[in-house]
């Protein structure tokens, strides 16, 4: 890279020129010209990208990737109702998106998440918890039950998902003097329930015409917490998923 140095420059600064002086106007010379082309373009290749002609936005996105303010695809909690100011980001709301306005990001993400032909898929997270893919590590043991994508590829694989679930596991059941209702803590595993045929199940509880337990009361053994209808979930705070298109 160079300042311009060509005829009528003054101090390597461009003049407009005076007649008066005489200055003539800075001639742009192809030296000049072909330093500035040729420095830009390689800011812009050196990201990754490929050079369009028509494209305005190259140098920018180039300035983004390589200065460490984020890569095509990255996906980030955000912390408020409306999207980052600069535009460079979308909703992770399950978007079907245009190829030749996204290229960039079809780039990364393909058909992946789903779409054919002009449009592509992009992940939907509405309401998801994220989890590091096992990549066959053997701490989610679940993945054979791992579902489609969006590309029909399933299993331990980047994009696929699961339902909610609670491990299983097992209660036990303290069982008081005869009578009805349920003995306590210190009562129980002394006696058997009347016709039970156990004083303790780690199995969970036969039905009465199995040789169970039958108890009646309002204080009988039967019991239920319940914090949702609808899933197992740890302590939360919603946020919005979006990821950067460009």
């Amino acid at each position: 890279m160079h300042r311009i140095d060509g005829p009528g420059a003054v101090n390597n600064l461009f003049s407009a020129g005076d007649p008066t002086v005489p200055q003539m106007a800075t001639v742009v010379t192809p030296e000049w010209l072909n330093d500035v082309q040729e420095n830009i373009a390689r800011v812009i290749l050196a990201a990754g990208i490929t050079l369009v002609k028509g494209d305005y936005d190259q140098l920018r996105q180039a300035l983004a990737i390589l200065s460490g303010s984020g890569l095509v695809g990255e996906v980030i909690p955000w912390f408020a109702d409306e999207l980052p100011a600069s535009g460079d980001w979308l909703k992770a709301q399950g978007l079907q998106l245009p190829k030749l306005d996204y290229p960039l990001l079809f780039d990364v993400w393909g058909y992946t998440y789903g779409g054919e032909g002009a449009l592509f898929g992009t992940p939907k997270l509405n309401g998801i918890f994220l989890r590091g893919v096992d990549d066959g590590a053997g701490v989610d043991l679940d993945t054979d039950i791992r579902t489609n994508r969006g590309d029909g590829v399933t299993g331990d694989r980047v994009g696929t998902k699961q339902t909610s679930a609670t491990l299983d596991h097992v209660h036990g059941l303290f069982v008081g003097n005869p009578g009805t209702g349920v003995g306590s803590e210190n009562g129980g595993f002394g006696t058997a329930y009347a016709g039970s045929g156990t004083v303790q199940s780690t199995a969970g509880l036969l039905s009465q015409t199995e040789g169970g337990m039958f108890m009646t009361g309002a204080n009988s053994g039967w019991h239920r917490n319940q914090i949702s209808r609808y899933e197992t979930r740890p302590v939360n705070i919603a946020v919005q998923y979006i990821f950067r298109w460009r």
